[in-house]
């Protein structure tokens, strides 16, 4: 498959049995309607010319799981702008969500994983500076909902003292308890529900937020953290695919996964580190089964999320806040299914790194595409830019709209680690360019990643080894070492050309 297919095959048309789905999909709008005081306050005036800022966050989200989201695709993408090289730096949940509040990367906020000596919440260095504070001071309310920091929680004994609420939020409301739970859960304020489908629950208390901040006439942030398609705990503590409402049980039965055809899927790549750990041989039947029927689950729960978006968008509109507002589409990570024969996220491959980035808003062109290369450190900048308002950490990041080849050429890459030893919180770090995506294990040099996209889309042949890319292995290992170390202004650079391979 060419270039031109794979873009396709991330944004692309869908089957057409599961176009005729978001039909009957698209009929749950004539549902949507805003509360009576909602309605009536839609004429009200705004004092404020501030933007409100609504933050919608899925967990484990696929770039081309985007093709499946209808809602998603029409009320944010051709509505605004959708970003095609939008990567999560550090793909893995904690350490995205910690750059999201805070602007930074894991060597500055001090989160590199979701557990360890490294990792959660209580790896956050300066837990009370965050994004909350900095809008607050701008003149925000905000909100938070939904899935927070690893680690900051109930289980295992722990209690609400253990868990501080953090100065800046309006309203706190992650849950704290059953966080990977579907179908029931605990939040901050002692809210439980039981036998309501989570994402439903997110979404009218996101709505409720909306109503109630379009009343104080106040410029209004909304962080939502959605749980899919993230997978679910069981009772006995093992994680089973995503659960999803039963209304979406037949969707894309008997559909195959467009990965399935990719040169990756099933295949181990050329040359690949052994601290990967990649199967030698060919996935059997019932693996690849599995990795069909999770990517349906997934996907299943998703169509959940899309029409929360609907809802969102339509309370928005019916309180006249709409026009005024800024709305982001992401995901914490992308994830492997079936590609090198992997299963999950925090590896440098480019289903893990790739995310889904949509931005509708104030003087955002409707349907526009953007290849500039950006990452969720540049989020928190831009959602500060936005809002005229400062930051009370030194940024990583860039606004989007101050991205280019003149500013930046490379992107910081790294996956952490909870095993103490000799490279600490670290696994793989290196760096991503427009053609090459780089890395080396953190405690090995010997070992590491080197991928050519210009030939090798699908990255089936690691280069790091071989002689004709010496040139370009020594430029990106240059740049590696002094973006891992980077803080504020030096984490965005411009380098210059790579060298060209030789041939050998």
């Amino acid at each position: 498959m060419q270039k031109r297919s794979l873009r396709s095959a991330v944004l692309g048309r869908v089957p057409r049995r599961v176009a005729l789905t978001f039909v009957a999909a698209a009929a749950v709008l004539g549902h949507l309607s805003a509360s009576p005081a909602a309605t009536s306050a839609a004429t009200a005036a705004r004092p404020s010319t501030k933007p409100n800022i609504v933050f919608i966050l899925t967990d484990d989200m696929r770039l081309d799981d985007l093709r499946y989201l209808p809602h998603v695709r029409r009320l944010l993408g051709a509505t605004g702008r959708t970003y095609t090289e939008a990567i999560a730096p550090d793909p893995l949940c904690c350490p995205s969500r910690a750059s999201l509040v805070t602007g930074q990367f894991g060597q500055n906020n001090g989160v590199k994983h979701n557990a360890g000596r490294w990792g959660g919440y209580r790896a956050l260095r300066h837990k009370s500076n965050t994004i909350a504070r900095w809008l607050t001071d701008a003149g925000y309310q905000t909100l938070y909902t939904g899935k927070y920091l690893n680690g900051y929680d109930w289980e295992d004994g722990r209690t609400k003292a253990d868990t501080p609420r953090p100065p800046g939020w309006t309203v706190w409301d992650p849950v704290v308890k059953n966080v990977y739970s579907y179908w029931s859960g605990t939040f901050w304020n002692g809210d439980k529900f039981h036998g309501r489908y989570k994402t439903d629950v997110f979404t009218q208390r996101t709505v409720s937020a909306i109503d109630r901040f379009h009343a104080s006439r106040k410029p209004f942030f909304l962080f939502v953290n959605q749980l899919a398609p993230h997978s679910t705990e069981l009772r006995n503590g093992s994680l089973s695919p995503a659960q999803y409402e039963p209304r979406y049980a037949r969707y894309l039965a008997g559909v195959k996964p467009p990965n399935h055809t990719w040169p990756s899927y099933n295949s181990a790549t050329s040359g690949l580190p052994s601290s990967l750990n990649a199967p030698a041989a060919r996935a059997p039947r019932a693996v690849v089964e599995r990795w069909a029927s999770t990517w349906r689950d997934r996907l299943r729960a998703l169509q959940s999320v899309d029409r929360s978006v609907a809802r969102i968008v339509a309370e928005l509109k019916a309180t006249g806040e709409l026009d005024n507002t800024y709305l982001v589409f992401s995901s914490d990570n992308g994830y492997e299914l079936g590609e090198h024969r992997r299963t999950g996220k925090n590896v440098v491959f480019k289903e893990s790194l790739r995310i889904p980035l949509l931005v509708r808003g104030p003087g955002i062109a409707a349907g526009t595409t953007s290849r500039t290369p950006v990452s969720l450190v540049d989020l928190a900048p831009t959602f500060l830019e936005w809002a005229g308002a400062h930051p009370g950490r030194v940024q990583d990041g860039l606004p989007l709209d101050q991205i280019n080849p003149d500013r930046r050429d490379s992107l910081l890459i790294q996956t952490g680690d909870k095993v103490a030893d000799s490279t600490p919180g670290w696994w793989f770090r290196g760096v991503k360019t427009s053609r090459y995506t780089y890395a080396t294990y953190a405690g090995n040099g010997a070992q590491g990643l080197l991928y050519d996209h210009s030939i090798d889309p699908y990255e089936t042949t690691n280069r790091y080894d071989d002689p004709a890319y010496r040139a370009v292995r020594a430029e990106l290992q240059r740049r590696t070492e002094i973006l891992e170390r980077c803080a504020g202004a030096d984490c965005n650079q411009v380098f210059g050309p790579v060298p060209e391979p030789q041939a050998s």
